[in-house]
């Protein structure tokens, strides 16, 4: 699916606004919805929840960087721009190793099933911001095309 140019509008509370809003896209067989929540207007958290398509594993964030003999795309959510990130990344889940057809090593993967990856983080200065995705997916058979730093663009309220 070509994804082109997205605007992610990031809405923070108050002044009749319905809430976060949420950006949705599909590549490399999951789809994503992301959103800022909680948003002061100067702190919050990015939240990504990645959910591949029935029978497909998303990889561990702490898979190294190039995979396991080239196998694999670590699950990462980075910004720049106007926002920074201030504390580590977190997932929701936790890794479980699994075998995949024709893979010498097993794979560290989240469970089957949708992930949620949060990242604290505040305005660093007016403007847009970037949030960029990186992942892979795989079954016990196959693995999607790995998504390897996707950018969307960000206006921050």
């Amino acid at each position: 699916m070509a994804l082109g140019a997205l605007a992610l509008a990031l809405a923070g509370c108050g002044g009749g606004d319905p809430g976060p809003r949420v950006t949705r896209l599909t590549a490399g067989g999951v789809d994503v919805a992301m959103r800022l929540q909680p948003w002061d207007g100067s702190r919050g958290r990015v939240v990504a929840t990645l959910t591949p398509e029935r029978g497909f594993h998303l990889y561990g964030a702490d898979l190294p960087v190039g995979g396991l003999g080239g196998v694999g795309q670590r699950t990462r959510v980075t910004v720049g721009g106007a926002l920074a990130r201030t504390g580590r990344q977190r997932v929701d889940a936790r890794v479980r190793l699994l075998r995949v057809t024709g893979v010498a090593r097993p794979l560290p993967v989240y469970p089957e099933g949708p992930i949620r990856v949060t990242v604290p983080v505040r305005r660093a200065r007016d403007g847009r911001a970037t949030v960029s995705l990186s992942y892979g997916a795989c079954s016990r058979d196959s693995c999607q095309v790995p998504v390897v730093g996707r950018r969307v663009a960000v206006d921050v309220p």
